[in-house]
């Protein structure tokens, strides 16, 4: 909503999110959301949802993107893929850290969500 109101783009403006784990729940606050529902966050916010794990090695010109909603000196500020998981089972082995491709924690996306903003990696 305040992106409409000022029209700034949406929160994963420039971001190509793919989901780790078929068939999760996910648990927001005291809400159990499930992918669908999490697709649609991220939709609602002009992400990118990828149905296949990126390749950090051949990422498409077309999708070399910057998200809008990033800090310019953030390590996201180049970042343009996102792998996202879920702590436990779900947890990828190889998890990237490259300045445009990044494994973060569903708790990330959910932190950012909060404050509107894509915040630092912790």
């Amino acid at each position: 909503m305040i992106e409409k109101l000022f029209q700034l783009p949406g929160l994963f403006n420039g971001c190509h999110i793919y989901l780790a784990g078929v068939g999760a729940t996910y648990t927001f606050g005291t809400s159990k959301l499930t992918k669908t529902d999490v697709v649609t966050l991220i939709r609602s916010g002009n992400g990118l949802v990828l149905s296949r794990e990126p390749d950090p090695e051949s990422i498409p010109p077309g999708e070399q993107t910057v998200p809008y909603h990033a800090s310019c000196s953030s390590s996201l500020a180049k970042c343009s893929h996102y792998i996202v998981y879920r702590m436990g089972k779900d947890e990828p082995k190889l998890k990237y850290n490259m300045a445009h491709i990044k494994s973060l924690s569903i708790q990330w996306l959910f932190d950012c969500m909060e404050s509107f903003s894509l915040r630092e990696p912790v």
